[in-house]
């Protein structure tokens, strides 16, 4: 093998490598962008499974001060059961004003979850960060017994 054949493959290996490591960081910044469905009580249980990611998911929020979670559910907000909950970042929200409004409802929430998230007198299930959508949560329609029957 000539010097020049041999130049010539040890190029071709770099740029080979090159090429698979430039793919495989723009896959993990992808995925570090894609929003991720899940629940409340998937963050909670894996919080590890979603840590860094961007996240969608829905449940009961209080918001005030010092008391800003999503919760499973009304009951575990209106016990206190913090376990059943993760901490809001509302400090980077934008639509600030809006926080009241959303207090005591049902909620969708998008943002970054951060597994080690933490307050100082919240369990440590990790908390969503770089809040960008935060909206009330609809009623779920109803299904009419009359129409499901006749189809």
């Amino acid at each position: 093998m000539s010097l020049s054949t041999h130049n010539y493959y040890t190029s071709i290996s770099i740029a080979v490598v090159v090429v698979l490591v430039f793919v495989s960081v723009l896959t993990r910044a992808k995925d570090r962008n894609e929003t991720v469905r899940c629940s409340v009580i998937q963050l909670i249980a894996t919080p590890q499974e979603f840590d860094s990611k961007r996240v969608q998911t829905f449940g009961f929020a209080t918001i005030g001060l010092e008391r800003d979670f999503l919760y499973l559910s009304r009951e575990d907000a209106n016990h206190g059961i913090v376990m059943n909950a993760v901490l809001l970042d509302l400090e980077t929200f934008e639509k600030a004003q809006q926080y009241s409004q959303l207090d005591r409802e049902y909620v969708l929430v998008e943002g970054r979850f951060d597994a080690s998230h933490r307050s100082g007198f919240a369990p440590a299930n990790g908390g969503l960060r770089e809040i960008t959508r935060l909206e009330l949560l609809g009623p779920i329609p109803t299904l009419d017994k009359s129409s499901s029957q006749s189809e």
